[in-house]
C-alpha cells in the first residue's frame, strides 16, 4: 500500500530550499539545504512551464469533465520579493488525461535535488497478508 507523502518545499531562485516533512516521508520536521547551481535552473525548467497567471484551482468535481477519487494533491505558488504572485492547485483526479504531463513534471520536481530525495522518498508499505 502506498501512503502519499505530506510535505512543503519551499525553494528560492538562490538555491535555498526549506523543507517541512509533515507525514509519510523519510524525514519529520524542518531541514534547510542548499542546492547546487545546476538543481535550481532544473527545478524551475520543471515547474515554470506550468505556471498559472494568478490562480488555478482544479480541486473540486465542478472544476473538472473527469472526475477520481483516491488520488494525490499538490499545490505550487510562485512569489515575488516573498509575497505570492502566482499559484496551481491540483487534485491529480481532476482530468487526470489531461493534466498528465504537467503532473508527471510538477510531482517529481522535487527529485532535482538529491538532498530533498532523501528526506521525502520512503519505500511502499507491504499490505499485510
Amino acid at each position: 500500500m502506498f501512503k502519499c507523502p505530506e510535505y512543503s518545499l519551499e525553494v528560492g531562485r538562490d538555491g535555498n530550499v526549506q523543507y517541512s516533512g509533515q507525514r509519510n516521508v523519510a524525514v519529520e520536521g524542518a531541514q534547510v539545504f542548499q542546492a547546487s547551481p545546476e538543481q535550481i535552473p532544473a527545478f524551475f525548467k520543471t515547474v515554470d512551464p506550468h505556471r498559472p497567471s494568478g490562480e488555478l484551482s482544479l480541486t473540486k468535481p465542478e472544476d473538472c469533465e473527469e472526475f477520481w477519487t483516491d488520488q494525490s494533491g499538490l499545490e505550487i505558488i510562485w512569489q515575488v520579493d516573498g509575497e505570492p504572485t502566482d499559484k496551481i492547485t491540483w487534485y491529480a483526479g481532476c482530468d487526470a488525461e489531461k493534466y498528465r504531463k504537467m503532473g508527471e513534471d510538477l510531482f517529481s520536481a522535487y527529485k532535482r535535488f538529491d538532498q530533498a530525495v532523501v528526506l521525502i522518498d520512503i519505500a511502499p508499505v507491504a499490505a499485510a497478508e
